[in-house]
């Protein structure tokens, strides 16, 4: 595993806040390090269809279930967080809540809206250098194999084609958060390689 630099000010986020806010881009390692450090919350994660449907249809009913949660992908469904501030607010109650999500600026307008005050911020990004040569099981690279290779933990972790795997998650980062942000309705007349966004 990789140690990353954030954990120990994530650890002491998660005991100070009631809330604490984990953003970053995709495929950066977020619900990596949060299990990781965080194995006793339930877990959950929206983008599954099932588990959505549940928080849609009974969000005091699942939260109810348990008082430590770990919500992944959480600006799927920012009404939830009107919930989690009534959580946060009663007195009688000791819940914590994780959030995890990658689209940066939709969760920030939500959380600022509802847990001000409230919620602790962080961001995580790729690895750096000093994260990647902290994992035992990876071949040595130097300094500048390593920028070439890129960033992203998941290639390493699981040996995959670097130029592949980066064409491939360019290309579905358009297609969907971009899209999603900026409501690009067609796709075919942006070409990523001209503006730079492939090396």
């Amino acid at each position: 595993m990789f140690v990353r630099h954030l954990q120990s000010i994530l650890s002491k986020c998660a005991l100070s806040f009631p809330v604490t806010l984990l953003t970053g881009p995709r495929q950066s390692g977020k619900t990596t390090l949060l299990r990781q450090l965080f194995p006793s919350y339930q877990y959950i994660s929206l983008e599954s269809p099932d588990k959505l449907l549940q928080i849609i249809s009974d969000p005091r009913g699942v939260l109810n279930q348990a008082s430590h949660w770990l919500i992944d992908e959480a600006q799927v469904y920012p009404q939830l967080f009107s919930y989690i501030q009534e959580y946060v607010d009663d007195p009688s109650k000791n819940y914590r809540f994780i959030l995890s999500g990658s689209q940066n600026f939709l969760l920030a307008e939500k959380v600022s809206q509802s847990l001000a005050g409230r919620v602790a911020v962080l961001e995580l990004l790729p690895l750096s250098y000093c994260e990647y040569i902290s994992h035992p099981d990876l071949p040595p690279l130097n300094l500048w194999q390593y920028l070439f290779q890129g960033s992203y933990p998941r290639p390493y972790q699981e040996k995959l084609d670097t130029y592949l795997w980066y064409e491939s998650y360019l290309r579905t980062y358009l297609e969907r958060d971009v899209r999603q942000l900026i409501n690009v309705k067609d796709l075919s007349n942006y070409n990523y390689r001209k503006v730079g966004l492939f090396l």
